[in-house]
Parts: C-alpha cells; structure tokens; sequence
C-alpha cells in the first residue's frame, strides 16, 4: 500500500514543472509588430511625400483655374461687339494707308515721275528694303498688312539740261518734295540733301521709308 504523502508529493511536482519557451510563437509576434511598425513608416511616407504635394498642387491649381477664370471673365466684358468693330475699322484704315506689295509700290514712282515731267526735273530711283535695325517694324507673326515693312527709296532729282522752266529749281524741288510726303498712304521722309551752286541748286535727294504689305494679304 502506498504511501499518502509520495503520492501527494509526486502529484505536486508534476504540477510546478516549468514549460519549454515556443519560438514559433516569439517570432510570429516579433514579425506582426514589425509588419505593424512598417506599415505605419509607409503611411507616413505617403502621406509626407505624396498626397500632401499633390494637395498643395491641387490647391495652387484651383487657385490658378479661378484667376484664369477672372481674366477670361474682364475680357469677355472689354472686347464688347462695339470694341472689336471699332478695332477692325481701324484695322482696315491702317490696311489702306501701306502700299500693297512691291508691285504697288513700283506703280506709284512711276506716276511720281509723271507728275515730275512737267518740273523740268530729272528723276534716278534706288529701290532696297530698309535696314530693320534702324527703323521700328511692328511686330510680326501673322500674314496680313498690319506687319508692313518699308522699302528704302532714293530719289535722286536735278533739273532738266537744256529745257526751261518758269520757277527757279529751288521751287520746282519743293514742289516735287510736297507731292511726296502729300502721299495717303505711309511715305516717311528721313533724308534730304541738296547740291547747289552760287545761284542754283544741281542736285538734290530723297530718302525715304515707303511701307508696303504683302500683296494678296488679307485682314
């Protein structure tokens, strides 16, 4: 018959016998905090780097579209029907006031030295574009006569040999240089020399800026 106090004895000690530590356990947890960990990093990340840019951009964009929005708005009230007819009038009269190719331009020196041949005066014409540098061209960009461009002209005149005349040379010269700048359309003056002798002038010279558009051009 066994004894009581071994049997209680050994009942304890299988009840106070320590367990082995499972790892498996340790390291499924270790990984789920780190997994944790990371995927709090990455939303940060996100959130720093990539969505509070795109919410500024989004607002600098907004913030852009409305003043695009405001500008488009005054300029819908400025340019009024009776604004764009009042510029396409004055579009039409500036159209009016060039010479319409070279052509053109050829045409009018040579009613020029028509009108001339009653002066008495002889007439040798030079004909080259102007040197852009030193005269202002309005800006190009679009084929109409609004972009004209000027031909530099020199008039060479000197009176008649052998043919007489009522007005002294001085008169006729001055006639000749107000029928030029009397011209409509746009002749500027923006030289003049004069040859003379103690009692007559011998030569005399034009130079002038003669501005043309392209011919066939439209409004």
């Amino acid at each position: 018959m066994s004894n009581p106090e071994s049997q209680a004895g050994h009942a304890s000690g299988t009840l106070v016998q320590p367990k082995g530590i499972n790892y498996r356990q340790l390291i499924a947890r270790v990984m789920l905090v780190l997994l944790n960990l990371g995927s709090l990093a990455l939303l940060g990340w996100i959130l720093q780097w990539r969505l509070l840019p795109l919410q500024r951009q989004t607002r600098e964009l907004t913030s852009t579209v409305d003043r695009l929005s405001m500008a488009v708005g005054v300029m819908e009230n400025r340019w009024t029907a009776p604004v764009t007819g009042d510029i396409r009038k004055k579009f039409a009269d500036a159209k009016s006031r060039v010479f319409q190719g070279r052509g053109a331009l050829e045409t009018w020196l040579g009613q020029v030295q028509e009108q001339v041949a009653p002066l008495a005066l002889e007439v040798e014409l030079e004909i080259d574009k102007a040197n852009p540098a030193a005269t202002p061209i309005p800006p190009t960009g679009t084929n109409n006569s609004a972009n004209p461009f000027p031909h530099r002209v020199v008039m060479a005149v000197r009176p008649a040999a052998e043919v007489e005349a009522i007005a002294s040379p001085f008169q006729r010269i001055l006639q000749l240089g107000q029928l030029i700048t009397g011209e409509e359309r746009r002749v500027d003056l923006v030289g003049f020399s004069i040859e003379a002798g103690s009692n007559s002038i011998s030569r005399a010279v034009f130079e002038l800026d003669v501005w043309t558009g392209e011919e066939g051009e439209t409004p």
